[in-house]
């Protein structure tokens, strides 16, 4: 029996953040993280979800629906290397039984801590300023 390509992304996220030095050479970046409910686990790697961008669209969102459950957050980023080629950021909180935790708390995290990272925060700021001092002319 053939396993579904949601299965193998799924397992490979479980194998990075389990720490499996198998897989931990391909991390981009793993790191334990506080948040107001308590640590997160975080790691970064490349995956190859699809053979084209649209199958990998439609994979992300059935490893999202199944992962939600196991308080698992991933947000898949398209790259310009490849198809189908996703840079997936993984969060996952290690004390979901925090009172101040839900889903969309470590979904808002992991927003927050990609633009931390990237260094968006300046992009973001410069783009609400020129969003300001824009003048509509009829």
């Amino acid at each position: 029996m053939s396993r579904s390509r949601a299965d193998v992304i799924i397992d490979r996220i479980h194998n990075a953040l389990s720490g499996d030095p198998l897989y931990a050479t391909n991390l981009l970046y793993q790191s334990l993280e506080s948040a107001s409910f308590g640590m997160v686990k975080v790691v970064v790697f490349f995956f190859q979800v699809a053979d084209n961008d649209l199958s990998a669209d439609m994979s992300a969102r059935e490893v999202l629906a199944r992962l939600h459950d196991e308080g698992i957050f991933v947000a898949f980023h398209k790259t310009r290397r490849r198809e189908g080629e996703r840079l997936l950021t993984v969060s996952q909180a290690l004390n979901t039984e925090n009172f101040n935790y839900t889903y969309g708390n470590l979904q808002g995290f992991t927003r927050l801590w990609l633009i931390k990272t990237t260094e968006a925060e300046r992009a973001l700021r410069d783009m609400k300023a020129q969003q300001k001092n824009v003048v509509f002319r009829h």
